[in-house]
């Protein structure tokens, strides 16, 4: 479920230069434990779709898990 807004699924039309990046930030409430995945961003010219993100799913848990932090994908 989004929260903050009523949107389960979002178009936003941003212009960037080349070399650049852009952040968003959404946030959504899990019911339960899970595994959920949610569909990718994509960048369009021109109307078509020329690139796309990797799907993401996320793993949704009832407790908290600790990682050691020994490594960088252990932080990342």
């Amino acid at each position: 479920m989004p929260v903050k807004t009523i949107e389960y699924t979002k178009t936003q039309n941003v212009q960037i230069s080349s070399y650049t990046t852009e952040s968003f930030e959404y946030y959504f409430y899990f019911p339960f434990a899970g595994d959920f995945d949610i569909y990718p961003a994509n960048a369009a010219r021109n109307g078509k779709i020329v690139a796309t993100a990797l799907p993401k799913t996320f793993p949704v848990r009832l407790r908290r898990t600790e990682a050691e932090l020994k490594t960088i994908s252990d932080i990342l």
